[in-house]
């Protein structure tokens, strides 16, 4: 956990506010944290769904994707009514000339059941990454690692910059990441759909990289809660020496306006990470990160649907606290236990305001 970063040269200004600083009081509060999150957390708890939210992190996930893949249930009318309004809305949103979802154009609009299923898995698949994400980011939020004001100035989009390659290939060490460059490097018959692109998990990744450049906070502290809460799986050794072989030092400045936009133009398909959200109040801001969550939510549910995946292999955020209920050999005695709580049942079935 306490992986050093080569620093700077000496003559250079501190790159984070928090660098210049060794107070008792934040090394304190570190050790709470930590312990706290020894005893109480695990990838059940921490995550919002209380399962591991990474597709290639979880096998059940793509022992699913493999079965529908496979197998196709039937379709019937009120299925693919649903399926293609999610689709429409979802494309209406989307920048059609950024050349990187060609795949994505060639099926739609779905002139048949099979383009449906592959749009709604490339869809559902990029949402369960980007879900990830999000949470990493309320966390660090909580953490005061970044601050919601991060959210107000557009990104670039298809854009990245040094700084934010500096991130990502710290971010390429957790497994998690490091399984998806794999899967795209590897064979074409073992990616897990058929119109798989690695350019939207590196897309997605880079909007959390500017998020942290933004922040200005001390780097080592920020990954090591990253990796303490277990989103992104561990770090892989391996992967972490070879990133210190091939680019030495580990610096960048950092810039509360990094990638900045003039404006907050259409995304590509399936991208709804917030940002670009302006000079509003901060519960305004909650609020559109809430919609995100339900922005997920509704892609989910109709995912599931379509695909007629039963509770035993995806539990919608609705039904989640229920079914863990009536089935509590499904719950391990962490979650048991956490679930108990009235507060948090209210919280982990959706029913909270």
């Amino acid at each position: 956990m306490n992986r050093l970063m080569t620093p700077v040269s000496e003559s250079q200004d501190p790159q984070f506010f928090s660098s210049s600083q060794d107070l008792l009081e934040m090394r304190v509060e570190d050790l709470i944290s930590r312990d706290r999150i020894d005893v109480c957390y695990n990838r059940e708890t921490t995550a919002r769904r209380r399962r591991i939210e990474w597709p290639s992190e979880n096998e059940d996930f793509f022992k699913t994707f493999e079965k529908i893949s496979i197998t196709p249930s039937p379709i019937g009318d009120a299925q693919r009514e649903e399926a293609l309004k999610l689709l429409h809305d979802e494309v209406s949103k989307c920048n059609e000339e950024n050349g990187i979802d060609v795949h994505i154009w060639e099926r739609y609009p779905a002139k048949n059941d099979k383009h449906i299923r592959q749009l709604l898995m490339s869809l559902y698949y990029r949402a369960r990454i980007q879900s990830t994400l999000l949470d990493i980011f309320v966390v660090l939020v909580q953490r005061s690692f970044i601050t919601l004001d991060n959210l107000r100035t557009p990104i670039e989009l298809n854009t990245t910059s040094e700084a934010c390659c500096e991130v990502n290939r710290l971010l390429s060490t957790f497994r998690a990441i490091e399984r998806e460059r794999n899967l795209d490097l590897g064979p074409t018959d073992k990616l897990p759909y058929a119109i798989w692109d690695f350019e939207f998990v590196y897309e997605a990744v880079d909007w959390l990289s500017a998020m942290i450049v933004r922040g200005c906070t001390d780097i080592q502290s920020l990954f090591g809660t990253i990796e303490i809460s277990g989103y992104l799986g561990k770090v892989d050794e391996k992967a972490w020496e070879r990133m210190k072989k091939a680019v030495g030092k580990i610096s960048f400045v950092c810039n509360k306006s990094e990638r900045a936009a003039t404006s907050l133009g259409l995304s590509n398909f399936g991208f709804w990470l917030p940002h670009g959200l302006g000079d509003v109040s901060e519960e305004s801001i909650l609020q559109s990160v809430a919609d995100c969550f339900c922005r997920f939510d509704r892609i989910e549910r109709v995912f599931k649907r379509f695909f007629n995946i039963p509770d035993d292999e995806l539990v919608t955020a609705e039904k989640q606290a229920q079914y863990l209920d009536k089935h509590r050999e499904r719950c391990s005695p962490a979650l048991r236990k956490y679930l108990e709580n009235e507060f948090l049942y209210r919280k982990a079935s959706g029913r909270q305001g």
